[in-house]
């Protein structure tokens, strides 16, 4: 436990230095694309390092449903007034490239999401099962070790039902990405 707050204490100063600089870079105007680029770069390997949430809780194990995440912020937080908007036209942006991202990411939302979110559904319902069916057969290895001189079966359950639970246990935290 205090590996992991000393872990999440790094995290959220690098991240605090990171934002800093970012706001540096805002402030001084005109922030190029490798700007962002290594923002970007910079906040993925932060990500990366630090997998773990940066909240006093940590976050369920097992939502109630998958959701995709978010990669850019909803459309209300790009409002600006004119004048920002007048300061900041030279940003390498183009009408046309915005309209064919914009192409891009409706190509996606119609084709890939809904596979991405079956998939993610049924990504987790094997993850509870496997949360679930670990512990069970080793509960089920541990009582059946009790009746072990009572016969090939008594011997055999504990057997099968410890080895099926190391298997799970291997598949559940196989595929685990993180930490």
């Amino acid at each position: 436990p205090s590996q992991l707050a000393e872990e999440q204490r790094n995290a959220t100063r690098l991240f605090k230095q990171l934002h800093t600089q970012i706001q540096t870079i805002i402030a001084l105007g005109n922030p190029t694309e490798k700007d962002v680029k290594s923002s970007m770069e910079k906040v993925l390997a932060i990500d990366r390092a630090y997998p773990l949430p940066l909240l006093g809780a940590m976050l369920d194990k097992f939502p109630a449903k998958f959701e995709p995440a978010v990669w850019w912020p909803s459309s209300q937080s790009h409002r600006r007034s004119k004048t920002q908007e007048s300061k900041r036209t030279n940003n390498g942006w183009s009408e046309d490239l915005e309209k064919e991202l914009r192409e891009v990411i409706e190509v996606i939302k119609k084709k890939d999401c809904e596979d991405y979110e079956r998939l993610g559904n049924i990504a987790l319902k094997v993850s509870k099962s496997f949360a679930i069916a670990g512990p069970l057969l080793s509960g089920i290895a541990a009582v059946g070790s009790s009746f072990v001189g009572n016969g090939s079966l008594a011997a055999l359950v504990p057997l099968m039902a410890g080895s099926l639970a190391s298997a799970v246990n291997a598949f559940e935290h196989g595929g685990q990405v993180g930490m």
